[in-house]
């Protein structure tokens, strides 16, 4: 779906919730996707409210243009300075523009 809507995308940054059920199966089924359709994927670990920022950075540096995130209640809890940080930083470029006008897209490679 994501690259349906993004053909040109090459490098995909990947927000995880290390601590949630869904990681495992999740990060798998995100790697596969990635390797089947050529993209790069780079996975960001963020377990706890407080190692938000540092995954952020990571985000913004690393090159993408794309993010996806993974559907976790901290994520949620925590998705207004997600959005801000997409709105304010180079990495929004690559980030889908619905998320970026407030939204929370559904997403998959």
């Amino acid at each position: 779906m994501l690259k349906d809507a993004v053909p040109t995308i090459t490098h995909v940054m990947l927000l995880v919730d290390p601590v949630s059920t869904l990681y495992p199966p999740y990060v798998r089924a995100s790697e596969a996707a990635a390797q089947a359709l050529g993209i790069r994927l780079q996975r960001v670990d963020a377990g706890t409210p407080e190692a938000i920022e540092a995954a952020l950075v990571i985000i913004a540096t690393g090159g993408a243009n794309a993010l996806m995130i993974q559907d976790s209640a901290m994520f949620s809890a925590q998705r207004q300075r997600i959005l801000d940080f997409a709105r304010h930083t180079p990495v929004a470029d690559g980030v889908w523009r619905a998320a970026i006008r407030g939204g929370w897209v559904p997403h998959c490679l």
